[in-house]
């Protein structure tokens, strides 16, 4: 399945590649690296050193497929929307929330090395986290809503 986004995401993932960033995908990877499938792209960094590499290597692969970052802020991590128009005209678009680490306000309860030490490379494109990153999740609902969602009990 090829969607307006297919050319960025690819783009992206093997520029991360030639780059040897250090980072996984956390969630809603299903399918990837085609589509975005409705949602936003979730990307855990190692630190804010990796986090700056995706946001500019994210930044170059819009402006090779026709866009550019149409907004973006950066507070504990990197909020930034991608948009532009394919060489064939389609319309694409892409929100992009980058971790820099595993951290609430500021700590880190979880290493970022631990968690990106067993990410899985995913159709030879991209890297998803691995179990522990749905621990780490579990975590932030917790602490951060005192309560946590029913799609992540399983």
């Amino acid at each position: 399945m090829s969607c307006a986004e297919t050319k960025f995401l690819k783009d992206l993932f093997s520029s991360l590649a030639v780059e040897d960033v250090r980072y996984a995908v956390a969630r809603n990877a299903q399918t990837l690296p085609e589509t975005l499938g409705g949602s936003d792209l979730d990307i855990i960094a190692l630190d804010d050193t990796e986090a700056s590499k995706v946001y500019d290597i994210a930044r170059l692969a819009a402006e090779r497929h026709g866009g550019r970052c149409i907004d973006s802020y950066r507070v504990e991590v990197i909020v930034a929307s991608f948009g532009g128009r394919n060489a064939d005209g389609e319309w694409w678009g892409c929100h992009i929330d980058i971790i820099p680490g595993v951290k609430y306000y500021g700590i880190p309860y979880m290493d970022a090395g631990l968690l990106l030490s067993e990410r899985e490379l995913v159709k030879n494109s991209f890297f998803k986290c691995g179990p522990i990153a749905d621990v780490a999740t579990l975590l932030k609902e917790l602490v951060r809503n005192r309560r946590t969602k029913k799609d992540y009990y399983p």
